[in-house]
């Protein structure tokens, strides 16, 4: 898990430059294999972009497609099976402690179409 943070932090990184103003930040969670019901913060997405209301969750919800590709893919060169109960999603606004876990974590990895 530690390679993929890392791995993350590297490809994300320009993408968790903030900057002040009105837009509305989306934030980036993932929960754990030893509590599935966690909500750990992993990054904000909080870019002002007054052209595109959505810009921050669509940069977010990219960003989770990508991290659960890439612990799906990390696992299988493992020789495991992912848990599917445990993986990265978006939601609107700042930072919560509490609130739901999906039950499921869209993943994908970019193209070139």
């Amino acid at each position: 898990m530690r390679a993929v943070t890392a791995l993350a932090l590297t490809f994300f990184a320009p993408f968790l430059a903030s900057c002040s103003g009105d837009a509305k930040p989306a934030t980036l969670y993932r929960n754990s294999p030893l509590d599935h019901g966690m909500r750990v913060h992993f990054a904000t997405f909080d870019a002002h972009e007054e052209s595109n209301p959505n810009y921050n969750f669509t940069n977010c919800e990219m960003a989770a497609r990508i991290l659960n590709a890439n612990v799906t893919a990390m696992t299988e060169r493992g020789g495991q099976t992912r848990d599917p109960s445990v993986g990265f999603w978006c939601e609107r606004g700042a930072y919560a402690k509490r609130g739901a876990v999906p039950s499921s974590f869209p993943a994908e990895f970019p193209t070139d179409t």
